[in-house]
């Protein structure tokens, strides 16, 4: 399967936003909590307008696109962040209550986006702000297992090299043998803790993995493959 992989822009934004939908869906709850009702009209336009927002305001995240080669579809796509000698800022800007159906909607997404930040900034200052972090990774139902999932990981997997630094995600379940295919490694799940008033909603889990910096000589050869157009199998 014929697969291009570029950089994304603001322009494609919404459609972005709906690879992740479809991607994520409510198998991941977290997810599903902080993007409310992706799946309507009017959460798929939400989800667009804070893709947007994203990608307009954050300079350190880096966005990829695969697109298809004949059809310019976009089937997937991965967002990076370099943390080269700086940190993360707490609390993160977090969308205002309006985007959830109810108030308690929104302290409770508010709330695993706060806790998950604070962990990752704990995890950046123990490396003295040098890491890199692969934020998100999607791809279409349809297209998944094709290769296409690995090849959006060799930008962040060759920064990490070029800079000698440790690579980290939060993966799903089900997404950890992908992650540890290309050289992560399982640290454990991590639990997001909640306040106790959303108990009810269940118990919140993401697997840690780290891929260890491997230095230049890992650019120099191949494990991290290619950068920009390639054929996924």
């Amino acid at each position: 399967m014929h697969i291009t992989v570029l950089p994304a822009s603001a322009e494609d934004a919404s459609e972005l936003f709906g690879v992740a939908a479809l991607a994520f869906g409510d198998d991941e709850p977290a997810w599903a909590a902080y993007f409310q009702n992706h799946a309507t009209e009017l959460g798929r336009k939400l989800g667009g307008e804070r893709f947007l927002q994203a990608i307009q305001s954050d300079e350190h995240a880096i966005w990829h696109k695969a697109i298809g080669k004949d059809t310019a579809q976009i089937v997937g796509f991965s967002i990076w962040k370099v943390y080269q000698d700086r940190f993360i800022t707490l609390p993160i800007e977090q969308p205002a209550d309006s985007y959830w159906s109810t108030p308690k909607d929104a302290e409770y997404a508010k709330s695993i986006m706060s806790y998950i930040s604070q962990t990752r900034h704990d995890y950046v200052r123990s490396l003295d702000g040098n890491a890199v972090h692969l934020n998100t990774l999607a791809v279409l139902p349809g297209y998944q297992r094709k290769g296409i999932g690995g090849r959006l990981m060799n930008w962040g997997l060759r920064k990490a090299d070029e800079l000698g630094f440790d690579a980290w995600v939060e993966g799903s379940v089900p997404g950890r043998p992908l992650y540890e295919k290309h050289g992560f490694v399982f640290q454990g799940d991590m639990a997001i803790i909640v306040p106790d008033e959303f108990a009810d909603r269940g118990k919140l889990t993401v697997a840690f993995l780290i891929r260890p910096g491997r230095g230049m000589e890992a650019v120099n050869g191949t494990s991290a493959g290619p950068s920009a157009t390639y054929v996924a199998t």
